[in-house]
């Protein structure tokens, strides 16, 4: 038996229709495969480039763990670095501070003039030796970030006070004359870090006595700006170190402008060599001077303008120099300033029915005290000798009688007939006198000088006087600028606290000389604290390193007791000098810091500014025993 299998094919014939519609069908069918391809290709170049990011991130991340790990070596290169500086300005402060202290006690003796001379060369030296100390730690600190700046309510005036004097005095010894010009707008108080701005313009008027010639003439000038930069000036702090050109400034933007008082200027011009504008990015640099015969002839570390330029930049400032060679140089600090300023006409309103009879024969004293007295509204009338005055006010109809008149005279032209005179021909009468002698015993008020004073803080000191009320006119800054005549130190008993030998015969010798007789030594904090609180003393010297316990531990010791006698205010006389270290004495609860090295003159400022607040605290706690009942 067979089986036969037959195959039959069965051709079939697609219609136009069918193609029409499988065509579409087998495109799509394409494109899905064509896609699945570029799918899976995209799928592998992802995979891939995840990978490559991967090995990236993964190699990104070491790198950012290296360079943590380096900038925390750097971080703490650096802050051990800073701890040696430290640790290097103390060791070198405390000697130094024998050198100073012992030199400066030296000048006040009696010397041969080749004793003088050698005095004077040992001080200036020392003076020099601080300021390369002050320098280099400064530098250290702005260079690793670690420099403070605390913004705080400052008192423009004292922030000025001991400045000015310092460098009239060191300007004199060149035979060169500081000028400084205020301008009334001014207040008497700002926000800003006082300490910073006085070692800005130390630095400044510093270089300014150093480069110029001699019987030159120094101004400082003090005005509110609206911070445009002077023409043609360069600043450090601009990019690509270019100049600018303030009539480049737009007639709009002057109008906008004119009015506003975002800043304070201080400018410090000296009239001597000048500096080449090729050389004006040069003396921003550290440890670099304008040319190597500026270098060779005056000397110094070439630090001064780099760590100005940075504590300006710190404050929120900018810096700027210009200069015509061979003529004179000009540097300015422009400061934040956010203080509306003081009103004139508002200023005067007080001296209204006041009569201001200034004697003095310098003709600039007199114009720039004149303008202060003319923008507040103020009559004034100037004589230029008190013979001059006794034949005007002899005149009849000169003077009024419902007027106060202010006697404000010279004190080396003051003439006990000529305010006699002017006592008798009017009803109220007050004498002020100004100089750099306190020469007039009888004066109600005695200014160091007229033209050092902010004209607000003049012109209310002598409202105050022109008003009967002594008490008010005598305010901190103003207190700054009387002369230290008639201090009673020896009424005061005084406590030091010091472990070295060679500092306690230094201060008790400076003590000594300021007229102090009643002094007790004790060489660590321990001893201080007992002998604190057995014995009642006005003031206690501390030092901060000491055995046994420091300083720090002795002030809160002698701070936190209640019972017993008044505490001792407590001055730390120390050679830290960090800001960090100055806020621990203030929360320890001592009134003070003195920084080593110090001479006699530091001393005597802290004696006097100690013994104002203390007697002002004693006269205010007797005034409330005695008469509770009255309101101020």
């Amino acid at each position: 038996n067979k089986t036969t299998t037959t195959t039959t094919t069965i051709q079939h014939h697609y219609t136009q229709a069918d193609v029409d519609l499988l065509q579409p069908f087998c495109s799509t069918c394409g494109s899905i495969l064509q896609s699945y391809r570029e799918i899976k290709r995209n799928s592998d170049l992802i995979g891939s480039l995840e990978q490559n990011v991967q090995e990236r991130t993964d190699s990104l991340r070491a790198a950012n763990q290296e360079l943590a790990t380096a900038n925390q070596r750097v971080t703490s290169a650096s802050a051990a670095q800073l701890e040696h500086f430290a640790c290097m300005s103390h060791e070198i402060r405390t000697p130094l501070n024998c050198i100073i202290g012992l030199s400066s006690l030296l000048q006040e003796s009696e010397l041969n003039p080749m004793q003088e001379e050698a005095v004077k060369m040992i001080v200036s030296s020392g003076d020099l030796l601080l300021t390369v100390v002050n320098d280099v730690l400064d530098y250290s600190k702005l260079e690793s970030g670690n420099v403070e700046i605390r913004i705080q309510r400052a008192n423009l005036q004292e922030t000025l006070n001991a400045l000015v004097h310092s460098i009239a005095m060191k300007a004199r010894s060149k035979n060169i004359s500081l000028r400084t010009l205020f301008d009334v707008s001014l207040p008497e108080f700002f926000r800003t870090d006082s300490r910073r701005v006085q070692q800005i313009l130390y630095n400044l008027l510093g270089n300014a006595v150093k480069f110029s010639n001699e019987g030159s003439v120094i101004d400082l000038r003090i005005v509110l700006s609206d911070g445009r930069p002077p023409e043609k000036a360069y600043s450090p702090s601009h990019k690509n170190g270019s100049s600018h050109n303030a009539n480049a400034t737009t007639s709009t933007e002057n109008d906008k402008d004119a009015d506003n008082h975002a800043f304070i200027r201080f400018t410090v011009k000296d009239y001597g060599k000048g500096i080449a504008k090729k050389d004006y990015s040069r003396i921003f640099e550290p440890f670099r001077q304008a040319t190597y015969e500026t270098e060779k002839v005056f000397g110094g570390t070439g630090l001064g303008l780099a760590v100005t330029s940075k504590l300006t930049k710190g404050l929120g400032g900018t810096m700027y120099v210009d200069s015509e060679e061979g003529k004179w140089s000009r540097f300015t600090v422009d400061l934040p300033f956010n203080e509306p300023p003081t009103d004139p006409a508002k200023l005067g309103e007080g001296l209204q029915n006041v009569v201001i009879v200034l004697i003095c024969n310098d003709n600039a004293v007199a114009a720039q005290v004149g303008k202060s007295f003319k923008e507040c509204g103020v009559e004034h009338v100037r004589f230029t000798s008190s013979d001059e005055m006794d034949s005007k006010i002899s005149c009849e109809g000169f003077l009024q009688m419902e007027k106060t008149y202010v006697y404000l005279g010279q004190e080396d032209l003051y003439s006990d007939f000529a305010y006699d005179l002017l006592s008798q021909l009017t009803t109220h009468c007050v004498l002020l006198t100004f100089g750099p002698h306190f020469q007039v015993n009888n004066s109600q008020g005695h200014y160091r000088s007229l033209v050092q004073v902010l004209p607000s803080v003049l012109i209310k000191s002598i409202t105050s006087y022109a008003a009967k009320r002594p008490g008010l006119a005598r305010s901190d800054s103003f207190n700054s600028y009387r002369s230290a005549a008639g201090d009673h130190f020896q009424d005061y008993r005084i406590l030091i606290a010091e472990d070295n030998k060679i500092n306690q015969k230094v201060l008790t010798r400076m003590l000594t000389r300021l007229g102090v007789e009643e002094m007790v030594v004790v060489e660590n904090g321990r001893e201080a604290v007992d002998m604190e609180a057995e014995q009642e003393f006005d003031l206690c010297f501390m030092d901060m390193q000491m055995p046994v316990m420091d300083g720090l531990e002795a002030c809160e010791l002698i701070m936190a007791r209640t019972r017993g006698h008044r505490q001792a205010t407590v001055v730390f006389v120390t050679a830290h000098v960090s800001p960090a270290f100055e806020r621990r004495c203030e929360e320890a609860g001592a009134s003070g810091y003195l920084p080593k090295p110090f001479n006699i003159s530091d001393i005597k400022n802290c004696l006097q500014s100690v013994f104002t607040i203390r007697d002002g605290a004693d006269a205010s706690f007797s005034m409330s025993d005695d008469d509770d009942d009255d309101d101020e």
